[in-house]
Formats: structure tokens, C-alpha cells, sequence
């Protein structure tokens, strides 16, 4: 009976976190922790895939940063190679000549000695 007065007075009773038909708070604490584990466990998942997503990405970073000086040299050089044929040309007897003067036969000699200096210099246009 003073359960009953203590109840209508505005005092709280404390039950047990029990599943309906459930002996003992045992399989509600369970659930609670294996739902915590759970969640850190995933956590721990998701972050250790963050890191290790970063760790490849600063990781290709670092190839391609110390790639680039190779690979801008090698282009610096095909500029460079493409960029002396003209000057090497333009002191060229044929070419001077077929500027003089203009025919057909000076033309397909010099088509074939242009043609051969694009496969000597690796170069599809010329």
C-alpha cells in the first residue's frame, strides 16, 4: 500500500530493462552492447578505410610529383627537336632553291628530302 501512495504522490518505481517474457534484464543489456560494439566496429571499419584512402592518394601524389620532372623534360626535348627543323631547313640548299624558283621537279625532290628528315627525326608532320 505504500508502493500505491508513493506512486500517486509522484515518486517513480524503477523497472528491470526487460524483453516481455524474459526472465532478468540479461538479454536487453546484451542487445545493448552488441548493438554499441556494432557501431564502433563499423566506425572502425569507415575510418580505416578513410586512412587508408588518403594514405593512396598522397601515395600517387608522390609518384606523380616525382614523375613530372622526366616527363617535362622529355617534352621540353621534342619542343626543342621540333623547333630546330625550321631554322635547320630554312639554310637548306634545296628548300632555298625551290623559293627561288618554283617547279615540279624541285618540288618532289624536295618532298622526298622532307620526308626523309621526319622519319629521321621521328616527326609525322613536317
Amino acid at each position: 500500500m505504500a508502493e500505491e501512495e508513493d506512486i500517486g504522490n509522484g515518486a517513480f518505481q524503477r523497472a528491470p530493462l526487460v524483453f516481455p517474457g524474459k526472465s532478468g534484464g540479461r538479454s536487453l543489456w546484451l542487445v545493448v552492447v552488441l548493438a554499441i560494439l556494432g557501431a564502433a566496429l563499423c566506425f572502425v571499419v569507415f575510418a580505416t578505410g578513410r586512412i587508408a584512402g588518403t594514405r593512396a592518394e598522397y601515395a600517387l601524389r608522390d609518384r606523380a610529383l616525382a614523375a613530372f620532372p622526366l616527363a617535362a623534360d622529355s617534352l621540353k626535348g621534342e619542343i626543342e627537336k621540333q623547333r630546330m627543323i625550321p631554322l635547320v631547313l630554312a639554310r637548306d640548299g634545296a628548300v632555298q632553291e625551290m623559293l627561288r624558283s618554283p617547279s615540279t621537279a624541285n618540288e618532289a625532290a624536295l618532298d622526298e628530302k622532307l620526308r626523309a628528315i621526319a622519319r629521321d627525326a621521328g616527326s609525322s608532320i613536317l
